[in-house]
């Protein structure tokens, strides 16, 4: 899979994911979930492709299948977790509207989803306008084999 239609995939799965935790009504859910949409909110994509990158170093063998999807999630929980605060905050809206509807969650979802595709399909513009930072990112743990990504970084 290549990186974009990795960024993209991982984009919308996270968006998904994102937007029924922060739109649950149990706060067990939706706090962590707004917690993790805050930090990335707050965090500049180089540095958050940095971080996957040293954390699934740290986790997994170093290869270049690694590296790309530390990229691949990266971007695609940075722009999944906004995309998926426009799926909430379209939810919450859809809830207040039709209060007295009674509808059913998974029908909720799914009007959110609908209510919310521009700012989704933004997203994923943006996840694949970001392509190219994280394949240099990528590259730069490559370019010295053996000696990781941190080292590569560092050394410049």
């Amino acid at each position: 899979m290549s990186l974009i239609a990795g960024a993209l995939v991982a984009t919308f799965l996270f968006a998904v994911l994102m937007g029924a935790l922060l739109g649950s009504r149990l706060a067990v859910l939706r706090w962590p979930a707004r917690a993790l949409t805050v930090v990335l909110q707050s965090s500049p994509i180089v540095l958050t492709l940095v971080i996957a990158a040293a954390l699934s170093q740290a986790l997994f063998a170093y290869s270049d299948a690694v590296a790309i999807g530390a990229a691949i999630v990266a971007l695609g929980l940075t722009n999944g977790s906004n995309a998926g605060q426009a799926i909430s905050e379209a939810m919450s809206t859809l809830r207040t509207e039709h209060e007295r509807l009674g509808q059913g969650s998974a029908e909720l979802f799914k009007h959110s989803l609908g209510r919310s595709s521009a700012q989704l399909v933004s997203f994923l513009v943006n996840a694949a306008k970001g392509t190219p930072i994280a394949a240099f990112i990528a590259s730069l743990a490559t370019k010295r084999s053996g000696r990781g990504f941190a080292v590569s970084v560092a050394d410049g």
